[in-house]
């Protein structure tokens, strides 16, 4: 097992010292825990939910392969610095690629370690002013992170990226969900989906309910909105 760790520099001239804060690493391990809750949250320590402010998916599916991106955008309304707890419900079978966090108007990327190490890091940083994300893929579909620290009344954005395979189901269907039912309102929600299907199979998506289009665009099929739904809560799973 391998994982990443997140940190960024803070108020730092030293530019040796800076490249060392933004180390970004990433403690993924295996354990029997289950998916509880909504399926994408960042909580505070108290379990109180930060308020979301936008949520951008995009897939890109090509036969059996998808590629599922989300960019998130929460804000502390704490008047107090918080350690808060993300956690992500994947499908069946995801993993996870990317895990970004913004600092100071950029995305800093991950880079996997050996487990001791991030747990070490981890450690030597929470005794620091550094700015750590402990991240950890339980065994079946949940994904989690520690992030510390979230400033008061700051907004925090993150990216996960993840791709799965799905194989064949009954009726010789394939079926990519993305789970979304149970989340709180969202301010800025808006979804996108590029697919492009082999020889002969045609794509269909609950497209409705999202206030999607579905049209063809050549080789390719195009689910989109026509503009971003504002305060918005999906009462359901999204579909295709």
């Amino acid at each position: 097992t391998g994982g990443k760790l997140w940190g960024g520099p803070m108020r730092y001239r030293s530019t040796r010292f800076a490249q060392k804060l933004i180390t970004l690493l990433m403690l993924i391990f295996l354990s029997t825990l289950t998916s509880v809750g909504a399926p994408i949250s960042l909580a505070g320590p108290n379990g109180q939910g930060l308020i979301w402010r936008k949520l951008d998916i995009k897939l890109a599916i090509n036969g059996p392969l998808c590629l599922t991106q989300m960019e998130m955008v929460f804000e502390n309304p704490h008047g107090s610095r918080v350690e808060g707890t993300f956690a992500c419900e994947l499908p069946v079978g995801a993993t996870v690629s990317r895990f970004a966090k913004e600092v100071f108007g950029k995305m800093m990327e991950g880079e996997v370690v050996e487990r001791k190490k991030a747990v070490k890091v981890y450690t030597e940083i929470l005794h620091t002013p550094k700015d750590p994300a402990l991240m950890e893929q339980d065994q079946g579909n949940r994904f989690s992170t520690r992030i510390w620290p979230i400033e008061r009344h700051a907004k925090t954005k993150l990216i996960l990226t993840y791709s799965q395979v799905v194989p064949l189901g009954e009726g010789g269907k394939r079926e990519f969900r993305v789970p979304l039912a149970g989340l709180p309102v969202i301010d800025d929600f808006s979804l996108c989906a590029i697919c492009r299907p082999l020889p002969g199979a045609t794509v269909s998506a609950n497209t409705s309910w999202f206030g999607l289009n579905l049209f063809p665009k050549g080789p390719r099929v195009i689910i989109e909105q026509p503009q971003k739904k504002q305060k918005f809560q999906p009462k359901r799973d999204f579909t295709v």
